[in-house]
């Protein structure tokens, strides 16, 4: 099987989606939507069905994975990667010039190595949401979550479950499941309201 994996953190697609998004403008985004508004519309439904299918074939088939991060890093070390995979021969000079002639063209529009990514723009609400609804994906693609923001605690939100004025409702659904929009919504509805 000669399947070529080319895999990204789901932390820098999702910015890069909202962005693309907005820029798109309605009615594929609600008017007025900012871009942490379009990253939880990305996280909680854009990106959540096709991610799990996308991960399925990746884990059913065999093949190479090549890192995105490590591409821009070492682009000759992942190329001898893929090469070596492919069983196809090609001195390390071949490689070299290859990297050297079309360097501009990797990294247009992809920031050089070292330049900090996406995460920066995911704050406590997008970084649990992101959790919730893409995070076991996350992991599954061997990337981290414990570099996100952490979770506001119910003292850092002065929210006290216990305070008399407290009237709390519940509310139940489903398992979450893709296939159905209403479930889909009542989870996002009751993570929001968890976040008040």
């Amino acid at each position: 099987d000669c399947a070529i994996f080319l895999i990204r953190d789901l932390r820098e697609i999702v910015p890069l989606f909202a962005q693309y998004l907005l820029n798109l403008g309605s009615p594929t985004v609600p008017a007025g939507y900012t871009l942490t508004d379009a990253i939880e519309m990305v996280v909680s439904h854009n990106l959540v069905q096709p991610t799990r299918a996308l991960l399925d074939i990746f884990i059913s088939h065999g093949g190479i994975q090549i890192r995105y991060e490590n591409l821009l890093a070492d682009p000759a070390a992942e190329i001898q990667k893929t090469l070596k995979f492919l069983d196809i021969t090609v001195t390390d000079e071949g490689i070299s010039s290859c990297v050297e002639k079309h360097r501009q063209l990797l990294f247009d529009g992809m920031g050089a190595p070292g330049i900090p990514g996406h995460r920066h723009i995911f704050n406590a609400q997008t970084s649990s949401l992101f959790r919730v609804f893409l995070g076991g994906e996350q992991l599954e693609l061997g990337y981290r979550l414990d570099d996100f923001p952490p979770l506001p605690t119910a003292h850092d939100r002065q929210l006290g479950f216990f305070e008399a004025h407290r009237r709390p409702y519940y509310i139940w659904a489903d398992d979450y499941r893709q296939a159905s929009a209403g479930i889909r919504c009542l989870h996002y509805l009751c993570h929001a309201l968890n976040e008040l």
